[in-house]
């Protein structure tokens, strides 16, 4: 059994826990399930809304996905959270995605750039 056929029973066994989704949610990043990861991260959160490291991987998912300026918002909230809580690795990790999000959307050409291809 892989760790990622794991981490589902264990969400199956406890889905009301913000840990095994948070589990799920790394184990899918890590094998390149951008979007189930993503989907994990939300439900993390959701479940747990102060869940610092659960908004810096589903940021890291959006932006495996393209979706850098939902990457950006998920950055900031979790940002404010992890300053609020004290959570300073993954806050730090944050602030350092957000700066590179925030120059691949303000970079010409970037994915979400509306202006793009309309030469």
């Amino acid at each position: 059994m892989t760790r990622l056929e794991r981490m589902k029973k264990l969400v199956e066994l406890d889905p009301k826990s913000e840990i095994t989704h948070f589990g799920l949610g790394q184990a899918c990043y890590d094998e390149g399930f951008f979007a189930e990861g993503a989907s994990a991260m939300a439900r993390a959160i959701e479940i747990k809304p102060d869940y610092t490291a659960a908004y810096e991987i589903l940021g890291r998912c959006l932006e495996k996905m393209g979706k850098l300026e939902e990457a950006d918002a998920i950055y900031r909230k979790g940002i404010e959270v992890g300053t609020g809580r004290g959570d300073m690795i993954p806050t730090e990790k944050m602030k350092a995605r957000l700066n590179r999000v925030k120059g691949k959307l303000a970079s010409p050409g970037s994915p979400t750039d509306a202006s793009s291809g309309s030469a």
